[in-house]
């Protein structure tokens, strides 16, 4: 019984070593793990939290930031490190951090670190006013880099006396209370109270200021002429010429201080798909805007009736234009081509070819057109003829030019068509250059096409292109060449 004690004794004396060394060796490696890197996590200014947007923080630097316009020289800070201690830091206690202050913490590692703080309030509008007018508060909108002041209607905005102040601030480019042109922005600084300069403009408009709005729009290089928009953010934009609305750069002029939501100016957009933006408005409500389909801008030259335009009543077929001159074409009253001026006054007629009577619906030619340089074509209408008529497409290089000669010629059954009446003609380009024409043939859906490559026809026989996903053409219509096509 004795020997059997003993040998119990010296296992648990075995197994309590082994314990212990256990425990010692883990002990000793736990010892040894370096700490993480020292650094503040919290700040309480005033006895508040900092919000975490408001807290950046590294090994090196920790910046809080505050209102604008907040008094920095008397704040009561605390901060809250993590892996170490403050050895020198004014805890609570009221102290003046317009400048940046270092902070001294003690690392559970053994090491000494200083972290800088930087204490950032912007500068605050204070005071804005301008002489001899009112401004109500509302009306004026101080944002990150600009002032936008909404003056009454009407005001001479060329002359105008401003005075304005800022709290942790002091202006710099800008003289309070001299008179100023403000038809356009102007810009000046305000250097805060921690010597940081920050850029802004001063924007006076008497247009409205605030919900999100367009004012204009710009689709590569073409600008809008009108922007109207509905109740309900249905955009109407005008423009003077054609561009490729299906793939435009876009850039909008957005109200005074308004911002956008989910776009940015020189996006590449298809304004034939209706796209949708929002914006912001200096009111904070953002709104969504819709584009619709675009339309030309039109601008009235003239109005005359047909019998004033030597037209009977029918009679006026097309328009085109050639120097600085409107041609028409007409199969009756006065039948012919003529050229008038931009009052509409008649000033000549075209000389027209020996086979071509303006009256027959065979050889009559009621359809017109111009290049780019003002050079004439005419096709005949040859309604009423057959698959083997001949059209011709006839060329004039102004509207005095007294030998049109013709510039190609097809007949309907060389090109397989059973549909012989030309519907209309169109070029672009110029003659002498490079030009697209086109003639539509009616009661079908076929469009003819002619290349012209340096001044030179390149294809004696048209193209036949068919617009399968259109109706058919009926009697007067023009097509063009989709631009960039």
């Amino acid at each position: 019984m004795k020997i059997t004690r003993n040998v119990q004794w010296l296992k648990y004396l075995a197994c309590m070593a082994v314990i212990g060394f256990v425990f010692t060796a883990c002990e000793e490696k736990e010892d040894s793990r370096p700490y993480e890197e020292t650094k503040i996590v919290a700040a309480y200014v005033n006895g508040t939290m900092v919000a975490s947007d408001n807290l950046v923080s590294d090994g090196q630097q920790t910046t809080i930031t505050l209102n604008p316009g907040t008094d920095l020289t008397q704040l009561k800070i605390k901060l809250v490190p993590i892996n170490g201690d403050l050895t020198d830091f004014p805890t609570d206690i009221e102290t003046d951090f317009t400048h940046p202050v270092d902070v001294k913490i003690h690392s559970y590692n053994g090491e000494n670190t200083v972290i800088k703080l930087h204490v950032i309030s912007r500068p605050l509008l204070v005071d804005f006013y301008i002489e001899g007018i009112s401004v109500p508060q509302e009306n004026i909108h101080f944002g990150v880099s600009s002032i936008i002041v909404q003056a009454p209607e009407e005001t001479n905005l060329t002359a105008l006396k401003v005075t304005m102040g800022f709290k942790n601030g002091t202006v710099s480019g800008f003289t309070n209370g001299v008179a100023m042109n403000y038809a356009n922005p102007v810009d000046f600084q305000v250097t805060g109270v921690d010597e940081t300069v920050y850029p802004y403009q001063l924007i006076i408009t008497d247009q409205p200021v605030g919900p999100a709005g367009i004012r204009s729009v710009t689709a590569n290089a073409t600008e809008s002429t009108n922007v109207e928009v509905d109740a309900n953010g249905n955009v109407q934009v005008y423009f003077k010429t054609l561009t490729n609305f299906a793939n435009v750069a876009l850039t909008i002029q957005t109200g005074f201080g308004n911002e956008f939501v989910d776009f940015t100016n020189g996006t590449v957009v298809n304004l034939w798909t209706f796209p949708k933006i929002k914006i912001k408005g200096t009111d904070g409500v953002v709104k969504e805007f819709t584009f619709n389909a675009p339309k030309l801008s039109l601008t009235e030259m003239f109005r005359k009736t047909p019998a004033e335009m030597g037209f009977g009543a029918d009679g006026g077929a097309s328009l085109c234009f050639s120097g600085s001159y409107i041609v028409a074409s007409t199969h009756n009253g006065t039948a012919g081509i003529h050229y008038y001026n931009v009052n509409g006054e008649k000033i000549g007629s075209l000389k027209l070819p020996a086979d071509v009577n303006m009256g027959n619906a065979v050889t009559g030619l009621r359809k017109i057109a111009s290049d780019d340089k003002g050079v004439i074509l005419g096709v005949n209408l040859a309604a009423g003829g057959n698959v083997n008529t001949s059209y011709n497409i006839y060329k004039w290089n102004s509207v005095t030019d007294e030998n049109p000669v013709v510039l190609c010629s097809f007949k309907a059954s060389e090109l397989g068509l059973t549909a012989t009446r030309t519907n209309g003609i169109n070029v672009q380009g110029s003659l002498d250059g490079n030009a697209v024409i086109t003639v539509p043939i009616t009661t079908s859906k076929v469009v003819l096409k002619w290349t012209i490559q340096n001044g030179v026809l390149a294809n004696v026989k048209p193209e036949t292109i068919s617009l399968e996903n259109e109706s058919n053409f009926s009697n007067y219509s023009s097509v063009e060449q989709y631009p960039g096509k």
